[in-house]
C-alpha cells in the first residue's frame, strides 16, 4: 500500500483504506471507529476486522 497523510487525498472505488496499528489506541481514532455508522453510507464496505 501506499502511506498518505493528506486529508483531502482522493480514493478509487476498489481502493482499501486502512488506519496503522500505532494510530488504532489514539482515542480520536477509537472514538470515530464506535460512534461509526456504516449503513449511512452504502457504497462502502466495512471490514472492522481488518
Amino acid at each position: 500500500g501506499k502511506v498518505v497523510n493528506i486529508p483531502s487525498y482522493s480514493v478509487r472505488a476498489g481502493e482499501v483504506v486502512g488506519v496503522r496499528e500505532k494510530s488504532k489506541s489514539l482515542e480520536v481514532i477509537s472514538n470515530a471507529l464506535t460512534g461509526f455508522n456504516h449503513s449511512k453510507y452504502p457504497w462502502l464496505e466495512w471490514d472492522r476486522a481488518s
